[in-house]
C-alpha cells in the first residue's frame, strides 16, 4: 500500500490479478499477507515475507508486483533488508535455535556473519559492511559491524541494556536504539569510536534512503 504524503490517502501498490504475473517467471502473491516488507533504495524492488505453520516464504520482485519469485524455507525469516544497490536481499533466519544473517535471504549459503544476529540490520552506503545487534553474556544486545569480505566483527557500542536497530546515514554515521528503561537515538562513527547518547543537539540527520 502507498500513502500519499500530500493528503494522506492510501492506495494499493498492486492488485492480485493475473495481469501482475509474468508468464514462465513471475509468481502471484497477496501483498496483504506480508508480515514484513522492504523496498530497495530506489523504490523499484520489493520483498515481502509471509508466514505459515510449516514454512516461511519470501517473495522478491518489482514494486508493482511483476517479475516475482518466491523462496520458502523451514527457518523463520525476519528483517528483510536490501543491499544499497538493490541487487540482493538480506534477512535474518532463525534455525536450530540460533538466528543468523542470511545473504541472500533464504538462499541456503553459509552466513557471512559468524555471530548470532538480531535486527533490524543495515548496510553501509557502499554495501561492504553490515550492522547488527548481537547478544552479550548479560543477555542484552551490543551493536556490531562486520565487513562482508571477512575479518572479525567490530563491537561499536554496548550500554547497560540493548543497543540495536541500526540505521546508516549517507555520510556513514550509524544511528541506533539504546535502551535504559527508555528508548533514545544514539550515534557512533561507522569505523568505531565513542558513542553519543542521545544524538547531540545540532546533529544533521540524513535518511539512508
Amino acid at each position: 500500500m502507498f500513502i500519499d504524503a500530500r493528503d494522506g490517502k492510501t492506495r494499493d501498490a498492486w492488485t492480485t490479478t493475473s495481469a501482475t504475473a509474468t508468464p514462465g517467471f513471475g509468481e502471484q502473491t497477496d501483498p496483504h499477507r506480508f508480515g514484513a516488507a522492504a523496498w530497495s533504495r530506489d523504490g523499484a524492488r520489493l520483498a515481502g515475507i509471509t508466514y505459515s505453520p510449516k514454512a516461511t516464504s519470501v517473495w522478491i520482485g518489482n514494486a508493482d508486483g511483476t517479475q516475482g519469485r518466491t523462496v520458502s524455507t523451514a527457518g523463520f525469516l525476519s528483517s528483510p533488508t536490501w543491499t544499497p544497490d538493490g541487487a540482493t536481499l538480506a534477512c535474518l533466519e532463525m534455525s536450530g535455535g540460533r538466528q543468523r544473517v542470511s545473504l541472500p535471504c533464504a538462499g541456503g549459503a553459509a552466513s557471512p556473519i559468524s555471530m548470532e544476529a538480531y535486527g533490524p540490520i543495515a548496510f553501509s552506503p557502499d554495501g561492504r559492511t553490515l550492522y547488527f545487534g548481537s547478544p552479550n553474556a548479560r543477555g542484552t544486545l551490543d551493536l556490531y559491524s562486520q565487513l562482508l569480505s571477512g575479518g572479525a566483527p567490530r563491537r561499536l557500542a554496548g550500554f547497560p541494556r540493548d543497543t540495536y536497530m541500526p540505521s546508516v546515514t549517507t555520510r556513514g554515521s550509524v544511528l541506533f536504539g539504546a535502551q535504559d528503561y527508555r528508548t533514545s537515538i544514539a550515534v557512533t562513527p561507522a569505523t568505531g569510536g565513542r558513542a553519543q547518547d542521545p544524538v547531540p543537539e545540532g546533529f544533521v540527520l540524513e535518511s539512508q534512503l
